[in-house]
């Protein structure tokens, strides 16, 4: 069923399926067999590709309100080919998500976040933008990602991890701007529940953090890292290495 609301220049594809309630703005475009569910709102310059699917209450590409305050780099928000966006997720102008990808539940992407293929985003993550995560990546609910981070590919994040990318608050003080950076997490690193990654900092490739950790400094690769603040305890086994 053809929305109620399309806007100009729309292309749809074969076999679509768009609730009534939902909204389309304009220079769309929608691949086959895309799902809308009830009262969806895709915004202005959206790709969604094939087989996606994007459930109640979603919304695609929600506009930016602080790119005067910013470089905003302004592409196309992309859905991915049989990409899943569960119900109340808000992705932000020029985000996209990889093929197979999920975004579930109540997540919010800020603008110019990028999301791989075959990842999970959890329930309730918040990203804060401009932001690179690779391929098959798997982060769990709650988690915060405070934005200008790089997420390589088959990282695992579990529930709750807190990250920061500024050294010092400037909130209504007149302090120099120095440029936001926020951890890199390099390939394959295994972060676990309730850590916080200070800015800046380096999780090493294969690495391991334990569980409640503080992360004030880099972390080798295949190193297992735990504490407030971190140290590094041992080494990854062999076993245990992709």
């Amino acid at each position: 069923m053809r929305s109620h609301k399309v806007g100009k220049d729309v292309e749809i594809g074969e076999n679509v399926t768009i609730d009534k309630t939902a909204s389309i703005g304009n220079n769309v475009v929608i691949g086959d067999r895309v799902y809308l569910g009830r009262n969806v709102v895709i915004r202005d310059d959206v790709i969604i590709k094939n087989n996606a699917r994007i459930e109640d209450n979603a919304t695609i590409g929600y506009d930016n309100l602080t790119k005067k305050k910013r470089i905003y780099k302004e592409y196309p928000t992309i859905i991915g080919e049989k990409a899943l966006i569960r119900t109340s997720t808000v992705i932000y102008r020029s985000c996209k998500i990889g093929k197979n990808s999920w975004v579930n539940h109540n997540t919010i992407l800020r603008e110019n976040t990028e999301v791989g293929d075959n990842c999970t985003i959890g329930n309730l993550v918040m990203c804060e933008g401009y932001t690179k995560i690779g391929n098959q990546v798997a982060i769990h609910s709650l988690s915060g990602l405070g934005g200008d981070m790089i997420i390589e590919d088959k990282v695992f994040i579990a529930t709750n991890l807190v990250t920061a990318n500024g050294r010092r608050p400037t909130y209504l003080r007149n302090m120099p701007y120095i440029k936001d950076k926020g951890p890199i997490i390099r390939y394959g690193a295994r972060i676990g529940i309730s850590v916080i990654l200070l800015p800046e900092i380096e999780i090493g490739r294969e690495a391991l953090v334990a569980s409640g950790s503080i992360v004030t400094k880099d972390v080798p690769p295949f190193s297992i890292a735990m504490g407030f603040p971190a140290k590094v305890v041992g080494t990854v086994p062999d076993n245990e290495r992709l």
